[in-house]
């Protein structure tokens, strides 16, 4: 069996609440105890707990209806969960081993790594009869981003490639020289972010051009990044370092270095980016951290290895967005 955990190294202790947070949103966190734990990114509590799909991993969330998906490693699906009930609406046979998952930003399609088939799944997201293609790859993918356009895909083979989302093909591919994992996109599409497993570096990518333009060193071990809403800061888990680095983006330099849970892995803010919120595997907890003075607000216990990779936290607050019809 595989689950994400091994291919890589993969009660509320309290609080203080320093800034105010603008709108109420939730994170929805996958442990391997096949259950999604629904957290109030308010007030910093578990609301309630889902189950899903074996070894849940990868997690998207809608920002124009109210859902969320899971990608059930196991069981090769995903979990369809409405956010206005908390309860499972579809599950979706995809493929083999769905590692990770995203949406473009305007809802339509769903691309899902799928490790076992060495290749994309695309699903499209406009009804609920969800369609399901196929994009070959050349190695067996890891993380996935998408713009409206174009999805990117870090793999197995040390490469980065950026697949076509009108004609679903491959049109560019880049060498890393090392296992690339977690990508956050800018909002114009203009900048990728590549961690790099083994360099301890992460690394901008023009998409214009499919070329590296900087490159940032982070603490050991990075897996996960996120970008700030105004995409001015880049949060990346260290999963050896235990540790979240804050980059800014314009500079490079590192603003904060703040230490989280063991092996920490997805790693999401807050609609308005007033909270990061990091799943730790290795301590089965979230830690919730002040992005304004990068201080500690609460140490969240959760499930058995919490994973969330993806943006596991709602883009917008779930009242603004419509049901499924």
């Amino acid at each position: 069996m595989f689950v994400l955990r091994t291919l890589f190294v993969a009660a509320v202790i309290g609080w203080t609440v320093h800034t105010p947070i603008s709108a109420q949103s939730r994170a929805y966190v996958t442990t391997l105890d096949d259950v999604v734990y629904v957290i109030d990114t308010v007030n910093l509590n578990v609301q309630g707990t889902i189950t899903v799909g074996a070894d849940p991993s990868g997690v998207a969330i809608s920002s124009t209806v109210q859902e969320a998906y899971v990608a059930d490693q196991s069981d090769g699906t995903i979990t369809v969960i409405n956010t206005a009930t908390n309860s499972v609406d579809q599950q979706i046979v995809i493929g083999l081993q769905p590692v990770s998952i995203t949406v473009t930003p305007d809802s339509t399609k769903a691309i899902v790594g799928l490790f076992g088939d060495t290749a994309l799944g695309l699903m499209n997201m406009t009804g609920r009869t969800r369609t399901v293609s196929n994009v070959a790859l050349a190695n067996k993918p890891i993380g996935v981003v998408a713009s409206n356009t174009t999805a990117y895909a870090t793999d197995l083979g040390n490469s980065v490639c950026a697949i076509d989302l009108s004609s679903n093909t491959v049109t560019d591919t880049l060498a890393l020289g090392t296992v690339g994992t977690g990508l956050a996109l800018s909002q114009d599409g203009l900048a990728l972010y590549v961690a790099l497993l083994s360099n301890n570096q992460v690394v901008k990518i023009d998409t214009a051009t499919f070329m590296i333009t900087n490159t940032f060193t982070t603490g050991v071990g990075p897996f996960g990044v996120h970008l700030s809403p105004d995409d001015q800061r880049l949060y990346v888990s260290n999963q050896l370092a235990n540790t979240v680095s804050v980059i800014d983006t314009t500079t490079g330099g590192v603003l904060a270095t703040i230490p989280v849970g063991v092996r920490p892995t997805g790693l999401a803010t807050t609609p308005a980016g007033e909270r990061l919120f990091v799943a730790n595997q290795g301590s089965n907890s979230v830690t919730a951290i002040d992005t304004t003075d990068f201080s500690t607000l609460a140490t969240i216990p959760v499930g058995n290895t919490p994973i969330s990779f993806g943006d596991f936290v709602e883009p917008v607050v779930n009242r603004s967005r419509r049901a499924r019809p």
